[in-house]
């Protein structure tokens, strides 16, 4: 075997092909071949050199060779013309060269190419060439080894610069965008990368948004596949998929659409970029897991005033722990399920990202700047596109107390969540008591049932047992302030105290006793007043 022959093979086997166009062939070599017959040869190729007198060499082609013949088959009539031609443009021959030279020795030569051959290859629209009878078929298989060659390592030189680009795009600044761009412009084709749950990670501007949800559905339709490359269904394109895979890890695929078809030295480019991505997705997913994780435990570290390791997180971030007043904003969703508490979270993340001191995600609380903003406002539009998203705001804190602010964002969202109130902006509502905390309905049910004994004794009796204990609690139990207050002596108050302590069964000397009557009063609203 030739070097030409060896170097074009192992091309071949390492996926890489090359074609010869038959134009060049005939002009730019100096073979003196000569188109014969009226087959059209611009824009076709040639793959290889075939040499052949069988009556039917189709089963030994692989597709695209130039089948060089004598002619013998004919002369003895072991087939004709017309079968001839048919059979070699059934296997999907390139071209067919027939010589034409004077008898020379034992083997007789046709002098011209004849005319049934000319016919017939005109019928099927096969190129057909003359080769003098002065060219040896070795010196046209050299020629086309040589040019093959020589394109098949041009190729190859072509694919190892556009992959080493590729590479030096993944580990360069712009990483996944420069890549993907990179490959867009290297194949002439749009790029879509999907995640593993089918999200748009990367679109080309060139897609729209209507076809790549349509590509992604084709791709979708097919979950569950581990097929490495998909066609996929696309109206006058080529769309390929290629899976996204680190180690055990699926990140998703990478899309590829165009007019033509990649090519082999396209498609193992392809293949390259999509082992890159996948590296890319991998690495970013990690490196995003340990920044979660670092910020997670910062948020955590203020929101429980361990400010020893705040302040070392703070330097691992490149942040600096806020001097100054801080929100805290409790987030969560109204459906059931850690997905959806999650998006809610994310979603209100984002929109905050601007005034952002530190977030947590495990428990959906994030940290705000205090003076940048009403965080209510900034909040609402996400309210209205995420239906489900409950948002309760601490009022401004010191980062000092930022742990009881915590607490206090952590029971308003328990409270929202139980009343189905998607936001409580505890900084708008001003100071609020214990009280406010504990559910309506609960509350009530117990201030009636504390109070009910000595509302029934006044409306029975004509007494004023409810003032005068009103009266009095707000005076800090003091005789003669209450008993002024009321109008009455202060052994009339004595009395009434008295009354009031054997009807409810309590001792009003008890703090719990005078701590649960006065909750009740506020509850049912109950204001005391002089007689």
């Amino acid at each position: 075997m030739s070097k030409p022959e060896e170097e074009l093979n192992n091309t071949r086997r390492t996926g890489v092909s090359a074609a010869l166009p038959i134009r060049t062939l005939v002009r730019e070599t100096n073979l003196g071949l000569q188109v014969v017959g009226d087959a059209a040869i611009g824009g076709r190729s040639i793959s290889w050199v075939y040499v052949s007198e069988l009556p039917n060499p189709g089963p030994w082609l692989d597709g695209g060779e130039l089948v060089l013949t004598m002619g013998q088959w004919l002369r003895n009539g072991t087939s004709t013309a017309e079968d001839y031609v048919r059979r070699l443009v059934e296997c999907g021959a390139g071209a067919l060269a027939v010589l034409a030279a004077a008898d020379q020795g034992e083997l007789p030569t046709f002098p011209e190419v004849p005319a049934e051959i000319v016919e017939a290859a005109n019928r099927h629209d096969l190129p057909l060439l003359r080769v003098p009878g002065e060219v040896t078929f070795l010196a046209v298989t050299k020629t086309i080894a040589y040019a093959l060659a020589s394109q098949s390592a041009a190729m190859l030189s072509e694919a190892v610069e556009a992959q080493e680009l590729l590479a030096r795009d993944a580990v360069g600044p712009g990483g996944l965008r420069s890549l993907l761009s990179r490959l867009g412009e290297l194949l002439d084709s749009w790029v879509l990368v999907s995640g593993p749950t089918g999200e748009v990670i990367h679109r080309s501007e060139t897609l729209a948004a209507s076809h790549a949800h349509t590509v992604l559905d084709d791709l979708g339709s097919r979950a569950g596949t581990r097929t490495q490359v998909v066609p996929l269904l696309a109206a006058g394109e080529s769309v390929v998929a290629y899976r996204l895979q680190a180690a055990d890890r699926y990140k998703g695929h990478l899309i590829l659409g165009r007019r033509a078809a990649l090519t082999t030295p396209e498609r193992r480019m392809a293949i390259v970029a999509a082992s890159l991505l996948a590296l890319l997705l991998d690495r970013d997913e990690r490196v995003h897991e340990i920044s979660t994780r670092l910020q997670d435990s910062y948020a955590r570290a203020l929101l429980t005033s361990d400010h020893d390791t705040a302040n070392r997180l703070s330097s691992v971030l490149g942040v600096q722990v806020p001097s100054g007043l801080v929100h805290v904003v409790s987030v969560s969703s109204r459906l059931p399920g850690e997905a959806t508490r999650t998006a809610a979270f994310h979603a209100a993340r984002d929109q905050l990202y601007s005034t952002l001191v530190a977030a947590e995600s495990s428990t959906g609380v994030l940290v705000l700047d205090g003076d940048s903003g009403n965080a209510a406002d900034l909040l609402r539009p996400v309210l209205d596109h995420v239906p489900d998203l409950i948002v309760a705001i601490s009022e401004p804190a010191p980062i000092t107390a930022i742990e009881a602010a915590y607490r206090k964002a952590s029971a308003a969202l328990r409270e929202a969540q139980s009343h189905d109130q998607r936001l409580v902006d505890l900084s708008a509502a001003g100071k609020r008591r214990l009280i406010d905390f504990i559910p309506p309905a609960d509350a009530t049910a117990f201030a009636e049932d504390l109070l009910r004994p000595l509302r029934e004794y006044d409306q029975t009796q004509g007494g004023s047992l409810i003032r005068s204990l009103a009266t009095w609690l707000e005076n800090f139990g003091q005789w003669e302030p209450a008993s002024s207050a009321l109008g009455v002596h202060r052994h009339t108050l004595r009395h009434r105290i008295g009354r009031i302590e054997d009807i409810l069964g309590l001792s009003l000397n008890a703090v719990e006793s005078r701590m649960e009557l006065w909750a009740a009063l506020q509850i049912t609203g109950y204001e005391s007043s002089p007689t």
